[in-house]
């Protein structure tokens, strides 16, 4: 689920920057990998489990262009503010 979300994210990196891509790449460091990342909570993590559904791994895509400053498209960041404020509701 990771790989493909890297995946994704590495598509538009070069798309966006063809020239330094690999530059941008040092932003990965900056992210909190364990599991224990509230960020993570709602996208990946469903019922305390990781899941691997395509919303999950669309989830974690636009959480991580998000962090590198990335353009989303219209769907995408629907997609993700209607979920994580329905999962937020449900608690």
């Amino acid at each position: 689920m990771t790989l493909a979300a890297l995946g994704h994210l590495g598509a538009s990196l070069i798309s966006n920057y063809p020239q330094t891509w690999e530059i941008h790449l040092k932003k990965l460091q900056q992210i909190n990998w364990s599991r224990s990342n509230p960020e993570w909570q709602y996208r990946i993590i469903v019922g305390g489990r990781i899941s691997k559904s395509r919303i999950s791994v669309s989830l974690m895509t636009v959480y991580l262009k998000k962090t590198f400053g990335l353009a989303l498209n219209i769907n995408k960041n629907k997609l993700e503010r209607d979920k994580l404020s329905k999962e937020k509701i449900s608690l």
